[in-house]
């Protein structure tokens, strides 16, 4: 999770009873409120914060900082917006309850092998990481004028029902997690659903956005423990990206967009925080 200025640069993870610094501004959280000493808000990956006046009576409710003082609620982000053309979006979904989506380097190359024949038609990809148990990536859906010949491709028909690109679009992903399923099924011997409902997505909306997520997707393994540098881990992107091998990967435009490959490595050089680390500073 990202807090405040230039997003990516202090990543915390909120825990309850946990207490924090950021930026020199102290904040805790009890029950579903935090508590926070100033005024503002700030964006997170997968979730919208914004600080507001503490409303009167609700003193109980908060821990206070000298006299004055501000509750932080917490507004859940819409993780099922629909996949809109030439939108950029932050795409993530996981096992369900314990399973486990990859257990072989197979499945690891199996899955990239789907998710290339079904999602680089219809969109292009800036980074990935693909964990045991979970997988994120960041997509640039395609534009409509490119999508429109491959729907009707597959449809076989020239009619176009009003939300017929993100339907076309979401379809795509949950025909590639299916396909994946029935293949890891069979060959593990199991039965039934593998993912969990409905793929989530946020759209990315902001340049520093983009910035905090690529480095929230490539540093991913470390923070969830599999690893202790981001190059450790095989099965994300962050090295294809410095690679001068064959990509499909918008290598160039990522390289460009954080200015060269040294001010892309020196992103990825922040501190990266394990999941479930108490942080004070």
């Amino acid at each position: 999770m990202l807090a405040l200025q230039g997003l990516a640069e202090n990543a915390y993870r909120f825990e309850r009873r946990q207490t924090y610094k950021v930026c020199g501004e102290g904040f805790v959280r009890k029950e579903n409120l935090i508590v926070f000493e100033d005024w503002g808000s700030f964006l997170l990956p997968f979730k919208r914060y914004r600080v507001l006046p503490a409303l009167q009576g609700s003193a109980e409710n908060a821990y206070r900082f000298g006299s004055n003082y501000f509750i932080l609620y917490l507004f859940t982000m819409d993780y099922h917006q629909p996949l809109l053309a030439e939108t950029t979006y932050h795409i993530f979904s996981r096992a369900i309850g314990n399973e486990k989506l990859f257990l072989t380097p197979e499945n690891y190359k199996f899955f990239l092998r789907r998710f290339d024949l079904y999602i680089s038609p219809i969109a292009d990809v800036y980074a990935f990481n693909l964990l045991p148990n979970h997988f994120h990536a960041i997509v640039d859906i395609k534009p409509y004028d490119h999508l429109l010949p491959l729907y009707k491709a597959v449809k076989k028909s020239n009619v176009e029902h009003e939300t017929w690109q993100p339907d076309f679009v979401i379809k795509q992903f949950s025909n590639m997690l299916n396909s994946y399923t029935k293949s890891f099924n069979i060959r593990t011997n199991r039965k039934g659903a593998l993912f969990i409902d409905n793929m989530r997505r946020v759209a990315i909306e902001k340049d520093s956005q983009l910035s905090a997520t690529i480095f929230y997707v490539h540093k991913n393994a470390v923070h969830h423990g599999y690893c202790k540098e981001i190059t450790d881990w095989p099965w994300t992107s962050y090295k294809a990206i410095l690679s001068k091998s064959p990509t499909k990967l918008k290598r160039k435009e990522i390289i460009e967009w954080f200015g060269n490959e040294a001010e892309f490595i020196k992103f990825h050089s922040q501190p990266i925080y394990l999941k479930n680390a108490v942080i004070i500073e």
